[in-house]
C-alpha cells in the first residue's frame, strides 16, 4: 500500500472515528428514512454489480433497492447522492479480543477499538474470550445497539477459555476430567453462551467430553485444537471453527510422528515446509468441506509475529490511535526482533519462508473450497482495530485470493457460520441496514475496502 494511500485511509478513518464516538447516546428514531442514490450495489454472493442504484433504509432496516431510475423514493426521506460509489455488506472481525482477560480481567477496550472498527466499515466482531461478566456486558451493549441508542460493531460472543489444567493462560478454565468438563459445559449454556473456545492443553478425553456434551445442547465448539491430538482428530469431533490455521501445517507434512513431536519451535516450522506433501493437505481440506470445518487464518497476526523485526510497523494506517502505553510496548518487541534477527542471520530469511507458506496454505484451501473467515485477533501487538482487518484481506488476495472472495470472509461467509444470512450479508431489502460506502470497486483491487466514503451501521448513517 502506498504512503498516499495510508494518508488516505487514515484522514477518512479519523473523521468516522470522530463521528463514531460522539453519536452513541443519540436515539435514531424507527421510523427515519435515508435513501442514498446513484451508488454501485456490490453482490458478494455473486461478484455482480448493479450501477445506478437506489438503497432505502428505515430505522435499521434496509426496505428496498432498485434501480435509481426505478426507485420512487418515500416522502420525507433524507437523500445522500452517492454517486461514484461502490457499496458492500458491513464487514465482520471473526476474532478479536474485546475484553483484557489475559492481562486485566473486568476490563475491555471497546471505548476506543469500537470507533475504529466502526470508522472502517467493520460492523460485526466475534470476541473470542467472554467471561461471564463480559457476556452481560455485551448483552447491554446489544440492548442499546438495537434500540438505536449506541453506535458499536454486532458483536457474537463465546465462552472463557476451557483448557487442561493447568491452563495456559490466567483467568481460563482449567478442566482436569471429563466430569468436571460436562459440568462446566452445562453450567457455560445456562448462562448464555453462544459458543464455547478451547484451548491447546486440553487431554483427549476431556476435549472429546467437551465436544459430546456441546452436541447436547446444540452449541459450536470453536478454538484451538489441542495439542495432544491430531488435526483429523478434532475435525471429527465436530470442531466448528479452526484458528490461526493451527495443526494445518504439521498435518499436511509427511515427516514421522517423532519427528514432528521432537522438533521445536521454528525448527519445526522448517521441517513442515521441507515435509509438505500436497496430498495429505488435499485429504484434510477435503475432510474440512465434509465436516463443514470453517478456518480463521488470522494470517495478519502470522506475518507480525514472523516480521516482527522489519521496521515498517508504524508506518502502516491507524498507528497513530495506538496509545501511548502499546507503542511503547510494540517498540520494545520491535527491538526485540531485530536484535534476534542480527544474533542469528538464519532467522530473518526463515521467518519469511514460514510466512510464504502459510499464505500458499490459505492459498491451497480458498482454491479446494475450504471456508474460509477473516480474524485478526485483535488484542495481539501490532494488530490495530480495523484497519488491521483491510490487511488480512489484502494478505488474502497476495494469497492467491481474489478480490471477490477476499471480501466474502468478512462479508457473506460469516452471515453463513451464523446462520443469519437472512438479516446480513448482502445490500438487498430486508436485510440489517450494515453497509460501506466506497469510493472505488473492491472486486478490482481489495485495497479499494480502506477508500470509505461512509458507513451505515444498524441504519446510523456516519460520514
Amino acid at each position: 500500500m502506498s504512503r498516499s494511500t495510508i494518508t488516505r485511509t487514515s484522514s477518512a478513518a479519523a473523521l468516522l472515528f470522530a463521528a463514531a464516538t460522539v453519536t452513541p447516546g443519540a436515539q435514531r428514531t424507527t421510523d427515519s428514512v435515508t435513501a442514498f442514490t446513484n451508488v454501485t450495489v456490490v453482490d458478494v454472493r455473486t461478484g455482480q454489480l448493479a450501477p445506478s442504484s437506489s438503497i432505502v433504509v428505515r430505522g435499521n432496516r434496509i426496505v428496498a433497492v432498485d434501480a435509481s431510475t426505478r426507485m420512487k423514493l418515500p416522502d420525507g426521506a433524507t437523500v445522500v447522492d452517492g454517486r461514484g460509489a461502490h457499496v458492500i455488506p458491513g464487514l465482520w472481525d471473526m476474532h478479536v479480543h474485546t475484553f483484557n482477560n489475559s492481562q486485566s480481567a473486568g476490563t475491555n477496550n471497546h471505548a476506543v477499538a469500537f470507533a475504529l472498527q466502526i470508522a472502517n466499515g467493520v460492523t460485526g466482531v466475534r470476541d473470542m474470550w467472554t467471561d461471564l461478566d463480559d457476556i452481560r456486558l455485551a448483552r447491554d451493549w446489544r440492548k442499546e445497539t438495537d434500540a438505536g441508542r449506541m453506535v458499536s460493531p454486532r458483536l457474537l460472543a463465546t465462552s472463557p477459555i476451557l483448557d487442561g489444567n493447568p491452563p495456559a493462560w490466567a483467568n481460563s478454565v482449567g478442566l482436569a476430567s471429563a466430569v468436571q468438563a460436562r459440568e462446566v459445559v452445562d453450567s457455560l449454556v445456562a448462562a448464555g453462551v453462544e459458543e464455547l473456545k478451547v484451548y491447546t492443553r486440553l487431554t483427549p478425553d476431556v476435549y472429546l467430553a467437551i465436544t459430546e456434551r456441546a452436541k447436547v445442547h446444540g452449541i459450536p465448539v470453536v478454538g484451538h485444537p489441542p495439542a495432544s491430538m491430531r488435526l483429523t482428530a478434532v475435525v471429527e469431533a465436530g470442531q466448528k471453527s479452526i484458528e490461526h490455521l493451527l495443526g494445518i501445517p504439521g498435518q499436511c507434512s509427511s515427516a514421522p510422528a517423532d519427528a514432528k513431536q521432537d522438533a521445536e519451535g521454528h525448527d519445526r516450522q522448517r521441517l513442515f515446509i521441507e515435509t509438505y506433501d500436497p496430498k495429505r493437505c488435499a485429504e484434510l481440506f477435503d475432510l474440512f468441506i465434509r465436516k463443514g470445518t470453517w478456518v480463521v487464518p488470522t494470517v495478519a497476526l502470522h506475518r507480525n509475529r514472523l516480521l516482527g523485526f522489519e521496521p515498517t510497523w508504524e508506518q502502516r494506517p491507524g498507528t497513530e490511535y495506538v496509545s501511548a502505553v502499546e507503542r511503547a510496548a510494540w517498540t520494545a518487541a520491535h527491538k526485540q526482533g531485530v536484535q534476534r534477527v542480527n544474533e542469528d542471520k538464519r532467522r530473518g530469511p526463515h521467518r519469511r519462508a514460514q510466512l510464504a507458506f502459510l499464505l500458499r496454505l490459505i492459498g491451497s484451501m480458498d482454491r479446494a473450497g475450504v471456508k474460509l473467515l477473516a480474524g485478526t485477533d485483535l488484542g495481539n501487538p501490532f494488530m490495530i482495530a480495523g484497519f488491521s482487518l483491510h490487511e488480512e484481506l489484502a494478505l488474502f488476495v497476495e494469497a492467491g485470493m481474489t478480490p471477490l472472495n477476499a471480501l466474502r470472509t468478512a462479508t457473506v461467509n460469516p452471515a453463513r457460520y451464523m446462520d443469519a444470512v437472512d438479516r446480513l450479508g448482502a445490500v438487498e431489502a430486508g436485510k440489517l441496514a450494515d453497509f460501506v460506502l466506497l469510493d472505488g470497486n473492491p472486486l478490482t483491487d481489495i485495497h479499494n475496502t480502506t477508500r470509505i466514503r461512509a458507513v451505515v451501521t444498524n441504519g446510523h448513517h456516519l460520514d
